[in-house]
């Protein structure tokens, strides 16, 4: 049984979902702290990956890094490296589709601050952004902690866009959800059955986690 598929995809949802945290907490920053002037527009940019098919993702994604692109062609001048179909890809693509998720979660736990807090801080002196660092992260702790659950969960069961922008090549970009995919494809049941149960296993412990945090929040 080949298992570098499922690490390398527990390794991918481990990048990408650091690199989403990242993000949203910076994204966070200056779209609910500062006031933004298309702020529900870029939150409707940021929110896309949520609801776009996944096939509209990956080819929106190899527009931009592909070798015929401007982006693709300068990263490829400064470094030799074509991003399509590398483990640089598995990583791109797993953080933005798993990016609406942490961003929704950083927005709610944001939401559930009390003004009052806010303007105190802002009182005594505070930017937005320390206030943001200082008063508002702490407050949030429990939606972070579901933020990364979830992007997660859903980095490491990412498939359809993966497959258009990184492809399956074995021993670079082969994941847990395109090794059941190809042992489908190769009549392989027993490899399939045993890599769906422990997506499935996964899975179920990450939800259980969310519902303790839920809980504990109530």
């Amino acid at each position: 049984m080949d298992w570098m598929p499922l690490v390398r995809s527990i390794i991918v949802a481990s990048l990408s979902t650091a690199l989403v945290l990242c993000l949203s907490l910076v994204i966070g920053v200056w779209l609910y702290e500062r006031l933004t002037k298309f702020k529900l527009f870029i939150e409707a940019i940021c929110m896309l990956p949520l609801v776009l098919p996944p096939t509209v993702i990956g080819f929106i994604l190899i527009m931009i890094f592909g070798m015929n692109s401007i982006v693709g062609q300068t990263i490829y001048t400064i470094t030799q490296y074509k991003v399509p179909f590398t483990f640089m890809a598995l990583i791109i693509t797993a953080t933005i589709v798993s990016f609406p998720l942490m961003l929704q979660s950083i927005k709610n736990g944001y939401l559930s601050i009390p003004q009052s807090v806010k303007y105190a801080s802002k009182v005594d002196g505070a930017s937005p952004i320390k206030s943001f660092i200082f008063v508002s992260i702490p407050l949030m702790k429990t939606s972070i902690i579901i933020g990364i659950l979830l992007s997660f969960a859903r980095a490491l069961g990412e498939f359809g866009a993966t497959l258009m922008f990184a492809g399956i090549i074995e021993g670079r970009t082969e994941t847990a959800a395109t090794h059941i995919y190809l042992a489908l494809e190769q009549n392989d049941l027993k490899t399939a059955t045993i890599y769906s149960a422990i997506l499935m296993i996964i899975s179920a412990i990450i939800i259980t986690a969310l519902n303790i945090h839920r809980m504990k929040k109530t």
